[in-house]
């Protein structure tokens, strides 16, 4: 077992983290994640999100939602986390293949092209998310300090401009829009990241495609989580 996931076990996960409440007015965090897709067992977004669970960090609970990766269904979902957690930070995570850091999404686009079908065999194609809606939302998340607080770590990290046409971007898109239409687009830091294969992945695929190993990306998270609450 690696040394965050025993950090984990014993009640911390570095600096700042802990079981124990701080106050009465403890913020919360939404983290959200992917079930497994296109044949997959597991999905490393999953796997990395929910052990934080719970965890406190800055004041501030974190509460993990796992998304299916349905067109609408996601979406309708993570609204509804949303409203149930009113959370002072927002941060969706997902699986990209054939990277090998942490990708922070800087764009959310407003289109729907599914090169593979969804898990229930949608597979819409040049498609708008929403006829009315903005081109394009930009993370609110605060990804140069992310970059520089996931490289002091030695945590492999990029900056990318594209989050795809998939259900990630779906939900990144979906994400801001809902932020805009309650009035707290510029109120709730919120944005998406995408994540490498894990090693016991990549190792079953001929290609073997680039991948992350878990306590890593349980690492990322925290820093990250932890960054982004120092700037709120």
């Amino acid at each position: 077992m690696g040394e965050n996931l025993l950090a984990i076990k014993h009640g911390k996960i570095g600096d700042g983290y802990s079981m124990a409440s701080n106050n009465c007015a403890e913020r919360t965090v939404l983290l959200t994640a992917f079930e497994p897709f296109a044949g997959d067992e597991i999905n490393p977004s999953w796997e990395a999100a929910h052990p934080l669970n719970g965890w406190r960090c800055c004041n501030a609970r974190i509460q993990v939602a796992k998304l299916p990766c349905v067109f609408g269904r996601a979406v309708a979902e993570m609204e509804a986390a949303i409203n149930l957690y009113q959370p002072s930070l927002i941060i969706g995570t997902g699986l990209a293949r054939d990277i090998d850091d942490f990708r922070l999404e800087r764009v959310a686009v407003n289109i729907i092209d599914a090169t593979i079908p969804d898990n229930i065999g949608q597979q819409p194609r040049d498609q708008h998310i929403t006829q009315d809606g903005a081109a394009a939302y930009f993370s609110s998340l605060p990804l140069r300090k992310i970059e520089a607080a996931l490289q002091s770590d030695q945590i492999p990290v990029s900056i990318s401009y594209s989050a795809g046409t998939y259900v990630g971007n779906h939900v990144f898109y979906a994400l801001m829009r809902h932020l805009e239409r309650l009035g707290n687009l510029d109120k709730v830091p919120a944005g998406f990241i995408h994540l490498p294969y894990l090693p016991q992945q990549a190792a079953l695929m001929s290609h073997r495609p680039p991948s992350m190993a878990l306590e890593m990306m349980i690492r990322g998270l925290g820093t990250t989580i932890r960054t982004c609450l120092k700037c709120i």
